[in-house]
């Protein structure tokens, strides 16, 4: 197939190597890395779109996309809601705990796929792929991973480590109660896009979302301007106000977190 990846990153060439192991054709829309490729250009012969930007700017590159009938994966997290992606009725998901690193050295890998294709696209004899029907679930496992690792960037909480342990423990506990509360399937969290996504991310201390928690334990206050758009976890909590995603109230985790980021950045 012919495969267009909305952002040269990391993990955008990541993916793009496992699609040609597959002997898929591979074309970058990027303006900073290819700034002679127009998105018309990019996607004009197009069987399939797959999204890597951070969705911070995902909306504004999906919604200039004049054929919305291709089908398109969405490989980026950080959104709290499918509505960035209802024009597109050939939408699918492809998400779960993998670093770029770890598809390019081609280390065993699970991900979470909603569909046949991404399923299909992405499948080798050492990458593993899950199957699920739960759009927002996984949608929404992506985007609050983020949140709960600046918790464990604050924490200072170390892999291997008891702490650790039960703050996974507790926090995917909690994600399931979200999912649950906002009419997605809580077994979700228990797929790669979940847990293990989860672990992973609460794991990594050279972060955006850790070191933003490391950040805020050192400082009384954190100048917004400052924050990147690429700390998912930042971004998130700014449009949760915003957005009609519920957070029960025995959630105290994530609410203690988003209580210390708005504390440091007001």
């Amino acid at each position: 197939m012919r495969i267009t990846i909305l952002g040269a990153g990391a993990f955008g060439n990541a993916l793009k190597d496992v699609l040609l192991e597959n002997h898929h054709e591979v074309k970058f829309y990027d303006p900073n890395k290819f700034p002679d490729t127009t998105l018309d250009n990019a996607t004009a012969e197009a069987e399939a779109i797959i999204c890597t930007i951070p969705s911070a700017f995902a909306k504004d590159t999906l919604e200039k996309i004049s054929n919305k009938n291709i089908p398109l994966i969405n490989a980026s997290k950080g959104f709290l809601d499918l509505n960035t992606f209802k024009p597109f009725p050939n939408f699918s998901i492809i998400s779960g705990g993998s670093f770029a690193d770890q598809l390019i050295k081609k280390q065993p890998t699970i991900l979470t796929a909603t569909a046949d294709l991404p399923a299909q696209l992405f499948k080798t004899n050492w990458l593993k792929i899950e199957r699920t029907t739960d759009y927002l679930g996984v949608t929404l496992c992506g985007t609050l991973k983020n949140i709960y690792a600046i918790g464990s960037g604050e924490k200072s909480l170390k892999p291997n480590t008891k702490d650790f342990r039960e703050y996974i423990e507790r926090s995917l506990s909690e994600l399931k109660f979200i999912l649950s509360a906002n009419n997605a399937d809580p077994h979700t969290a228990n797929l790669s896009c979940g847990k293990l996504d989860l672990i992973m991310t609460c794991a990594n201390s050279a972060s955006r979302n850790y070191q933003f928690g490391d950040l805020i334990r050192r400082r009384n206050h954190i100048d917004p301007s400052t924050i990147t758009a690429t700390t998912e976890g930042f971004s998130a909590i700014q449009r949760l106000a915003n957005s009609n995603l519920r957070i029960p109230s025995g959630c105290k985790i994530i609410k203690t977190i988003i209580q210390k980021v708005d504390n440091a950045t007001k």
